[in-house]
Parts: structure tokens; C-alpha cells; sequence
């Protein structure tokens, strides 16, 4: 008797975003036309760029049928992998941020997992940190305390994923979607992941790599903004924290730190809400009265 074979592992289509990235992009297109499994292809979503990212591609690359080359007007990242979600013809996505790369393994490694898992909407691998990180950390999943999010109250308590290092089912990327308002819309489209009910698998490998650079050589990276990111988040978690199953003293102390981060950035009108509800808690501690008479009286 003949043994039995693997099943076929469905195309796996990777949406690669950029913008005036022209010299790292092709590190990146060539990370996924590399990769071990026969089937996969690279749509990269040129959101406007001035600097010759495409021509520099059809130059690298020629005609590989793999690669598909889309320009758009700017528009930021989301409205360009929402882009690529439509284009793709993939049973599975995956997004590879032009100034990253994924080991020749991770689309065969993570669509086994997938179809292995058929209730399971996405799979995560780690993420390895390559360049100046400040924190010492080594990799996503180092930097995660409490452990890679499976709840929405998870995530409002500061969880979070690495869109670099999840492999979507193409119909449920496509339901969701990203959404364009959020500076953080990454995160935002895990919250409502987790909130439809959808689960994950992990693979415990590292097989993307998330490069931090200087910038200087194209666009420069989101994530090197330090004061962006705080309070990106607390925007998020708040919005999601009426969603939550919170004990009310935990929702307290999220709001006091909501309230503090608005504060330090000088946005007066976003901590009030956060101050009031950190005052209802406690209405006589005077740190609480003294912060609430400067949100409320300061920026006007």
C-alpha cells in the first residue's frame, strides 16, 4: 500500500505595501520569491511613491509571473493592503511590510499549520527584531508578558499582535479588512478578529524578520516615532473597553493610564473622559482631584 500523501497546500498570497521605499523593497519581494512552497505570489501595493519603486522592481524581478506590481494614489497603509486583499488570489494572506522579510519556510510552515486547523482563522509565528531595538528584546513573542492575545480584554490591556507575523484565511481578511481611520490599524483589525470569534494557532518559530532602520535610505518607520505609538494605543484600548468583561477596579486603572498618556501629549479634550471616570473611583484622593482640575481647566 502506497503511503499517504500530504495534502496540497493552498497559494499563498503575499501583500507587500510600500512608500518611497525603492531601496529595501526588493529585499523583501525576493524573501517571498524565495520561499519553499511552489505557490505562492507577491502583490505589492505602491501607494503613490516618487522615488522609482516600481520600475526599480521590474528590473530585479523582469517578468516573474509571481510578482504583481499595483500603483495607487496615496493613501495611506491601509487603504494599500486593502488594495492588495482584493487583489490577491490566495486561499491565504499574509502581510510583509517592504522593509521586512520572511525565511524561505514561513508560507509553507504556516499554511500547513492553517489546513491542519480548520476552525483556526489565522496562524502567528514569532517575530524576530533585527537592528538598533533599544528594549534588548530579540523577538515578538519576548516582548509579550502575559502571552499572545486570545481575548479582546486581552488586547485593551495592552496585548498585541505583529501583522507581519499572521497568515490569514483569505475570505475572513477579506470581511474584516483594515481600517483607514486607525493609526494603529493593525491592532484595530485584531480586536475585532478576536470580538467575531475567530481563533489562532501558533507556530513558535521566528520566520519574519522585522527590520529597524535608520530611515535614511526611503521612508522613515512608523514605529520609530516613540510618542506615537503610547498613545495610538490608548485610543485604541479605550474605544474597545466597553466590549471588555473588566472588574471595575481594572477599568479604573485603565483609565488613569489613558488619562496620564493624554496628558503628557498635551490632549487635554481626550483625558477628560478618562479623568472622570478615574475620579468617579476615587472621588477623594487629591492626586485624582489635582489631575482632574488640570485636564479640565488646561487647553481651553
Amino acid at each position: 500500500m502506497a503511503p499517504p500523501t500530504a495534502p496540497l497546500l493552498p497559494r499563498v498570497s503575499f501583500v507587500v505595501p510600500t512608500w518611497q521605499r525603492a531601496a529595501r523593497v526588493g529585499d523583501a519581494v525576493a524573501s517571498v520569491l524565495a520561499q519553499d512552497h511552489p505557490d505562492v505570489e507577491a502583490v505589492v501595493v505602491d501607494d503613490g511613491s516618487t522615488d522609482g519603486t516600481l520600475d526599480g522592481l521590474r528590473r530585479r524581478f523582469g517578468d516573474d509571473p509571481r510578482l504583481r506590481l499595483i500603483r495607487r494614489e496615496n493613501g495611506g497603509v491601509a487603504r494599500a493592503r486593502n488594495t492588495g486583499i482584493d487583489a490577491a488570489t490566495g486561499a491565504m494572506v499574509a502581510f510583509l511590510d517592504s522593509d521586512d522579510r520572511c525565511e524561505p519556510t514561513f508560507a509553507s510552515t504556516m499554511a500547513a499549520r492553517l489546513v491542519a486547523a480548520p476552525d483556526a482563522a489565522a496562524a502567528v509565528c514569532d517575530v524576530a527584531y533585527v537592528g538598533p531595538w533599544a528594549d534588548g528584546n530579540r523577538s515578538h513573542f519576548e516582548r509579550l508578558p502575559r502571552g499572545l492575545p486570545t481575548t479582546i480584554e486581552h488586547m485593551v490591556l495592552g496585548g498585541w499582535f505583529l501583522i507581519t507575523g499572521l497568515l490569514f484565511r483569505a475570505d475572513v481578511v477579506r470581511s474584516l479588512r483594515f481600517d483607514p481611520a486607525w493609526y494603529a490599524e493593525d491592532a484595530e483589525l485584531m480586536c475585532r478578529f478576536l470580538l467575531a470569534g475567530h481563533r489562532y494557532v501558533v507556530e513558535p518559530r521566528a520566520l519574519v524578520s522585522y527590520v529597524r532602520h535608520a530611515g535614511d535610505d526611503g521612508a522613515p518607520q512608523q514605529s520609530q516615532d516613540p510618542a506615537a505609538a503610547p498613545i495610538a494605543a490608548a485610543r485604541l484600548e479605550s474605544a474597545y473597553v466597553d466590549r471588555c468583561r473588566l472588574p471595575r477596579a481594572t477599568r479604573a486603572r485603565l483609565h488613569r493610564r489613558w488619562a496620564k498618556r493624554f496628558l503628557r501629549a498635551g490632549l487635554h479634550a481626550e483625558a477628560r473622559p478618562h479623568l472622570w471616570a478615574w475620579w468617579r473611583r476615587r472621588p477623594f484622593d487629591v492626586a485624582v482631584a489635582w489631575h482632574l482640575l488640570r485636564g479640565t481647566t488646561a487647553g481651553r
